[in-house]
């Protein structure tokens, strides 16, 4: 009979949304369990507590599917035919109709349209929900994504920035410019080795204002106090800029002189101070020590 047909096709679309109910379930049941071990494991408590957050609308999620399959299994045991044994019906909570009481058929439109049925409708409004519900943990959880990968990047940032104290640097004597006459600047101590017996005079020599290109010469006396004739060394500038003219050998009681040339080429623009040291050839001992000074501009 048609209303048989009808009533089967019904019972056909209930158990399908019955499985499709079972699904959802399921797949929420699912993200409990992952979000469950994201909050476990949540670097933050902020993150754990939102993590319990969305564990909770999901239960509520679950709930409303378990009120939604009690409902269709209502409508559907509603939708029997009255022929259907009493035994075979499913059960809901509130008690059937009594088998005298008829079961009103819907009567199909006259635009030969079937109605929209209420599983239909169901159906629907639960497939919208879990589209909204996973959208949601979607958004949340690539929230949380990069969240932890802004986390990870200020620790990154903050444990590269942790350097180790700087030393103290030693305050840098700062030589005032020359003036007009020759500035006279103590000569540092040899810094090794005896009284020498080599005097130089004099110990501190202004070349005055050089130019660019040019250069400049002074003169240093040299003394052998000693009793053995010395041959003389003399260490090279920083600025790589003095050239020497020393005698070859000084004997002992003798005297010598020292030319010295400032090369305006190759000296640094500014001022410029030159410790020299003298030493005896084959040793390491400073015998003497001599300053030169020049403004290169």
């Amino acid at each position: 009979m048609p209303g048989d047909d009808w009533s089967e096709r019904e019972i056909d679309r209930g158990a399908a949304l019955d499985r499709e109910v079972d699904r959802l379930r399921g797949v929420y049941r699912d993200h409990a369990e992952t979000l469950s071990k994201l909050a476990a494991s949540a670097p933050s408590k902020q993150l754990a507590r939102r993590y319990q957050e969305m564990i909770a609308e999901i239960n509520k999620a679950i709930v409303g599917l378990d009120e939604v399959d009690l409902d269709v299994i209502t409508r559907k045991s509603s939708e029997l035919p009255a022929q259907l044994p009493e035994s075979e019906r499913p059960t809901r909570e509130k008690p059937l109709p009594a088998p005298g009481v008829p079961i009103i058929t819907p009567q199909k439109p006259a635009n030969d349209e079937r109605p929209i049925l209420s599983s239909y409708t169901v159906a629907a409004t639960t497939a919208e929900s879990e589209d909204r519900t996973l959208l949601r943990i979607v958004m949340i959880v690539g929230l949380a994504v990069v969240m932890i990968g802004v986390l990870a990047l200020f620790v990154w940032k903050f444990s590269g920035e942790r350097a180790a104290p700087a030393e103290p640097v030693a305050p840098t004597a700062v030589t005032p410019s020359p003036a007009a006459e020759e500035p006279v600047t103590p000569v540092p101590e040899p810094k090794t080795g005896p009284v020498s017996s080599l005097t130089i005079s004099p110990q501190q020599q202004y070349f005055g204002t050089i130019a660019k290109g040019t250069s400049a010469v002074r003169t240093f006396e040299l003394v052998n106090r000693g009793k053995k004739a010395v041959t003389l060394e003399i260490a090279r500038s920083r600025c790589r800029c003095l050239w020497y003219d020393p005698p070859a050998t000084l004997p002992a009681g003798g005297r010598g002189t020292l030319t010295v040339r400032v090369d305006g080429a190759k000296a640094p623009e500014g001022l410029l101070t030159e410790s020299i040291e003298i030493s005896v050839k084959g040793t390491t001992d400073v015998v003497a020590v001599f300053e030169v000074t020049a403004e290169v501009k």
